[in-house]
């Protein structure tokens, strides 16, 4: 019976460099979003909060988008709130409605996200 060749179990899982710059890279998108994951809906808010930077997205209408497992609404404020807490996410008044919080990623957030997706964005070039 043939003995235990460490050598060719490392050969099989070895991880070409090109492949590991990418795998270094997801990790660090994967730290960046770390807060968005913490409700399998997470992910979702955090990509409808990318795409629709520009708009006045508010918080009743990001819950409404949710497609995926949606909370109940007292459940989404409170995870909504430890975004803001956690500083990945700002919420300001609706300058024409007074009753509406407007909610936006953090401008480093988004340039970080940027990065990944596109060329290095930086918050100047917004």
């Amino acid at each position: 019976m043939p003995g235990f060749r460490s050598d060719l179990v490392e050969d099989r899982f070895r991880i070409p460099s090109a492949d590991r710059i990418l795998l270094d890279s997801f990790n660090d998108f994967l730290k960046l979003c770390h807060p968005f994951n913490e409700r399998a809906y997470g992910f979702e808010v955090l990509l409808y909060l990318y795409v629709y930077d520009d708009s006045s997205l508010g918080i009743d209408e990001l819950w409404m988008m949710i497609r995926n497992g949606r909370p109940h609404r007292e459940a989404f404020g409170r995870f909504i709130n430890r975004l803001k807490d956690a500083g990945v996410i700002v919420v300001e008044p609706d300058p024409a409605n007074r009753r509406k919080k407007l909610v936006r990623l953090d401008r480093e957030l988004f340039c970080e996200l940027g990065g990944f997706m596109f060329d290095k964005v930086t918050a100047e070039e917004l």
